[in-house]
Formats: structure tokens, sequence, C-alpha cells
């Protein structure tokens, strides 16, 4: 069984969420928001979309620009944004990075805490066939990184306007 404790409304979003994290004796939390479809009910499988945002963007930035919850509600897929903005999707840190977004890199956040978080919070996430990345410009890049870094947990890639050359 999941351990969130809170409400669940199925197609509606679930905001302000604080996702906790660990790294390197650094900890904190990440903000995020899911929408939940309306067929969503607890224990039915569903696939799940990780949806990135551009540099600048925050976790709302899904649900204000585009129809996402629409498609979400036709096809039955949860969408999950998290607040990662000003990332590149690194793995590490070294001495020279002067912006740090959060005090653990992007790229493990996504694929190491994230995914955990989803699956042990939420029970989503869980299948590698049921689990895609989307990102929007920056977010693109970290759509296709993520993808690659942790193919053994994301099945489903999709990036637009992305910036590919890092």
């Amino acid at each position: 069984d999941f351990t969130y404790k809170g409400t669940i409304a199925p197609g509606k979003w679930l905001r302000n969420l604080s996702i906790p994290y660990s790294h390197n004796n650094e900890s904190g939390t990440v903000k995020a928001q899911i929408f939940f479809p309306k067929s969503y009910e607890k224990g039915k499988s569903l696939r799940t979309i990780i949806a990135l945002t551009g540099y600048y963007g925050n976790q709302t930035l899904w649900q204000v620009r585009t129809n996402i919850e629409k498609y979400a509600n036709k096809y039955n897929f949860i969408i999950v944004c998290p607040n990662v903005h000003k990332t590149v999707y690194e793995m590490k840190f070294f001495p020279q990075t002067k912006t740090k977004w959060a005090k653990v890199p992007g790229g493990i956040f996504i694929g190491k805490i994230l995914i955990n978080y989803l699956r042990t919070t939420f029970d989503i996430a869980a299948e590698k066939s049921k689990t895609g990345i989307v990102g929007v410009q920056m977010g693109a890049l970290g759509a296709f990184l993520s993808a690659a870094r942790f193919s053994d947990d994301i099945g489903a890639i999709a990036g637009f306007t992305g910036i590919y050359d890092k």
C-alpha cells in the first residue's frame, strides 16, 4: 500500500507536494504537483508521465499553458510536474558550478529520487512500460538524458523545442 495519506481527487491536481531528498549529506525538498485523471482509482495501474519544464519554468507550466489534463482524462494517464527549474539535468556538481537549482543534481533528482518517491508514496511509475517522460526546452534535454540514464525505469520519451547540445 502506498504511503500518501492525503486526499486524491480524480480529475484534479494534487498541488504543493514537497518531495524530500537527501544526497551527499545534503537534504531538502522540491515542490511538485500531480494530476490524477478522472478514471483514477487507488490500486488501479495507470500510465505515468513526468512532465519537465524549461529552465525558467515551474511545476504549474504544463497546467497553465497546455490542455494536458484533457488528454490525461481521455487516455487515462497521470501527470507528474516537478519544479526542477534552472537545472541542466546534471549528474553531479563540480567546484566551478555557479548555479545550483537545489542541493541535489537535476539528473539524480529525476532518476533516483522522484521515481522512487512516486513508487513508494503513490504506487505509480512502477513499471517501465507505463512510465514516460516529456519536456519542453531545457526540460526536453532532461527528458532525453533521464530516459537514457535510467532506461530500466523510463519506457517512453518526448521532447518539444528542445535544447540538445549539452
